[in-house]
């Protein structure tokens, strides 16, 4: 408890002091810096039709995102077991007033600590976006940490940029 605690508040002080630069930065440069950090719980279950995992993602608590402040993160994906873990889904990150931003991700992953976790690396590009995230893209890199027996949610982010249109 006291790490999760200790990440966010590590990520609340790094997003606080980057706040201020999606306003500052736009008018000198159209693309600024994205981090993000949400806690997610995961829902699976076989899916006939791809034979793959289906994964459906809900918040686990308030998540942090630069330019967003508090926000939540939705989505799904897919995700295709063996040796390596492959995984292709799509998200949305929501600010607290309701503009989002969403997102699709691509991934590989491994089974780690005997399989008491996962951990899934790759990356995203922005599809799309709401309110004063209209026109925006960008991407990066996405990073989860998957606690395969549900005792927690996963910790997913975000590492990248956007483009102000």
């Amino acid at each position: 408890m006291f790490k999760r605690i200790s990440i966010v508040l590590a990520i609340v002080i790094v997003l606080s002091l980057t706040s201020g630069a999606w306003m500052s930065a736009s008018a000198e440069s159209p693309e600024v810096p994205f981090k993000a950090y949400y806690p997610v719980w995961a829902a699976t279950g076989f899916d006939p039709s791809c034979p793959c995992i289906k994964q459906t993602f809900t918040p686990g608590g308030d998540g942090l995102a630069s330019h967003m402040g508090v926000s939540l993160f939705e989505g799904t994906a897919k995700a295709w077991p063996g040796g390596t873990i492959v995984q292709k889904g799509d998200g949305t990150l929501t600010a607290a007033n309701g503009d989002s931003i969403t997102v699709h991700y691509e991934g590989t992953g491994n089974v780690i600590d005997q399989g008491a976790h996962i951990v899934v690396d790759g990356w995203y590009i922005v599809t799309g976006g709401t309110g004063r995230f209209w026109g925006v893209t960008g991407g990066g890199t996405y990073h989860v940490f998957v606690y395969t027996d549900n005792s927690q949610p996963n910790d997913l982010s975000f590492v990248g940029h956007l483009h102000n249109p």
